[in-house]
């Protein structure tokens, strides 16, 4: 019989015709980020599950499916699941 693949936590993408996008893709990620920043600016996309959205341009916020978030080039920022939680 076949197995089932299991999704890894996370994934980056790259494509040479366009360098200047990178992607990661989390399946029920559990996976925590120290406050960081990049140097261009960031989309991110919640399809399943909660967490807490920090930057330093406010204060923290809960987001959930169906969240975009857009984070400016420099500005520190972490998205993380909530407690005990997946994403």
């Amino acid at each position: 019989g076949s197995m089932n693949a299991i999704p890894q936590p996370f994934e980056f993408w790259q494509d040479r015709r366009m360098p200047y996008v990178e992607t990661r893709r989390s399946c029920f990620g559990r996976t925590c980020y120290k406050s960081h920043s990049h140097p261009t600016f960031s989309i991110g996309a919640i399809d399943e599950g909660n967490s807490v959205f920090q930057s330093s341009f406010g204060t923290a916020q809960k987001i959930s499916a169906s969240t975009l978030v857009i984070v400016p080039a420099h500005v520190e920022h972490s998205c993380n699941p909530m407690p005990n939680q997946a994403w």
